[in-house]
């Protein structure tokens, strides 16, 4: 197990070293995707597995007022001061 940056080459990795390949919703972060897709591609044991997940924003469709209410207000207000301005 290790922690890496995706914005950096994983050099302390050597080729087809890794089974496995997380990135749990850091993926819309990283500076260059097709990098990290060649790492991975050198990393990644032949029938290893890339795992990238992210998901988007809840939504109510019927009900604009709790969309407002309830997303809204977590996004831009409670967790404004944690967000990059990226």
């Amino acid at each position: 197990y290790k922690v890496g940056n995706a914005n950096e080459r994983f050099s302390f990795f050597e080729n087809e070293s890794l089974s496995c390949i997380t990135s749990a919703q850091s993926a819309h972060w990283f500076d260059d995707m097709p990098r990290f897709y060649r790492e991975a591609d050198r990393t990644l044991r032949l029938g290893g597995v890339l795992a990238v997940w992210c998901y988007g924003m809840m939504e109510f469709p019927e009900k604009q007022k709790l969309n407002n209410l309830v997303i809204d207000d977590f996004y831009d207000t409670k967790l404004n001061e944690y967000s990059d301005p990226r």
